[in-house]
């Protein structure tokens, strides 16, 4: 009887320590698969077809603003931007 218990354990063991090492191989190849987020395009703002002097710059406003939607109303920022 001791005999078939300790086969039972051991049959057990030989196929509880194969799957552990095969989640912790898992688990390296997906830190390893981690891949940084692409670099966003740099957007440079420049004035239309205005003249404008060497210092102007870019002067913005922002309110929030009511928008009537179908699933109901919301409020969203809206921003207006001018140079000066």
């Amino acid at each position: 009887m001791k005999f078939i218990l300790s086969l039972t354990t051991a049959g057990a063991l030989l196929f509880v320590i194969p799957m552990t090492e095969q989640a912790q191989a898992q688990d390296q190849v997906q830190e390893t698969r981690i891949i940084a987020p692409k670099r966003r395009p740099q957007v440079v703002i420049t004035p239309g077809r205005q003249r404008l002097s060497a210092n102007a710059r870019r002067q913005c406003e922002t309110e929030l603003v009511r928008e009537f939607r179908p699933s109901g109303t919301v409020i969203v920022p809206r921003t207006t931007c001018w140079w000066q």
